[in-house]
């Protein structure tokens, strides 16, 4: 076990659950955190004395990175049991989250990527932080898709305008716009968290509103024809200008979306799951997310480490190429009384570069 989450029950009989990975600066939903979660939520569907769950990260600024990428990545090499059970789990944890017999809130504070949206999404409602703090479904910038409920929940929550937009860009969002286009409840200062947390599951409660909101997003969304062949024949052209084809994440997304939206929430999530095994452990996924990685590593490096060095003479230099730059650099090297050779395919293109280091 992880012993990534702490329970505590709060004065009112309201739970509070902070998730802190102990030693890292991130929270991330890799197996071990999700079995540990799905303990957790076998115990609170028990407690139906509670009046209310919040949930928040005990790292200041950080609410939680996404699913572990790593155990993504190796789903490479996986096959497609192992990689539908690794997607379904997710699903079906999620749904538990969403059905708890009491109402819950999510406490947003810092950046809140991937399966951490998800996650939220599957709480009755989000309240995010006045100040940094962006909630984005990136997944397709890895070349994937929202695969534990997002291309279906997202758009019952804020429209499927926004929520194409968000999917198929991996955009970031801000507090405001988050609350503008119902994603979360409210944007508060960090320290009205807690507080106001307390006085949405108070509202939630009033006239059972947490039952009525659960009833109406497991619902189809109810677009027209017309609505549907608009949104996406816009969406879809917009997203194949962009991608020019050569990456077919967003436009699995749409698909999701498209074919999952006007169903009931649970048959929507099904489709979604069948999608994803378009792209979850394909080749072009896994070399997305080596290059993440290699990005992530090169934004780190600190360079030289500041250990003293002293320069080592040149008494000759080699240039490959005598193209301009080629030329320039043994010219620059011949004036400093430096002897440069020049190599390239052929005569011509040496009388080339001689005669640009001439002038």
């Amino acid at each position: 076990m992880s012993n990534v989450f702490r329970f505590e029950e709060l004065d009112g009989q309201i739970g509070l659950l902070t998730i802190d990975a102990p030693g890292r600066k991130v929270n991330t939903l890799g197996r071990s955190v999700m079995a540990e979660l799905a303990a957790i939520v076998d115990d609170l569907q028990k407690r139906d004395g509670l009046q209310g769950l919040l949930f928040q990260s005990g790292k200041p600024g950080q609410f939680i990175a996404g699913a572990d990428l790593n155990e993504l990545g190796a789903l490479a090499t996986a096959t497609r049991e192992q990689v539908l059970e690794a997607v379904g789990a997710g699903h079906a944890l999620f749904s538990r989250i969403s059905q708890l017999p009491f109402p819950t809130v999510a406490l947003v504070d810092g950046a809140c990527m991937g399966g951490g949206t998800e996650l939220i999404l599957s709480f009755d409602e989000r309240i995010v932080s006045s100040g940094k703090t962006k909630i984005a479904l990136p997944e397709v910038n890895v070349g994937l898709i929202p695969g534990w409920g997002g291309t279906q929940r997202l758009p019952r929550l804020t429209g499927i305008h926004h929520a194409i937009q968000m999917i198929t860009s991996g955009a970031p969002q801000s507090p405001g716009t988050c609350v503008e286009c119902g994603l979360a409840f409210d944007a508060v200062a960090v320290d009205q968290l807690l507080s106001e947390g307390r006085r949405v599951i108070g509202i939630l409660r009033e006239n059972d509103l947490w039952k009525a909101n659960r009833r109406k997003r497991s619902q189809p969304l109810g677009l027209t024809e017309d609505q549907m062949a608009f949104a996406f024949a816009v969406s879809e052209g917009g997203v194949r200008g962009k991608t020019k084809g050569q990456y077919p994440a967003p436009m699995a997304a749409l698909k999701a979306i498209k074919l999952g939206i006007n169903l009931s929430l649970e048959d929507g999530l099904k489709v979604e799951q069948e999608v994803s095994l378009e792209v979850v452990g394909s080749t072009i996924s896994a070399n997305l997310i080596g290059v993440f990685f290699m990005n992530t590593q090169v934004g780190r490096d600190p360079g030289f480490g500041g250990t003293p060095a002293s320069p080592k003479p040149v008494n000759r230099v080699g240039v490959l190429g005598t193209g301009q730059m080629g030329a320039g650099i043994a010219a620059a090297h011949c004036r400093r009384g430096v002897p440069a050779t020049m190599v390239d395919v052929d005569e011509q293109r040496i009388g080339w570069g001689l005669a640009a280091a001439r002038m």
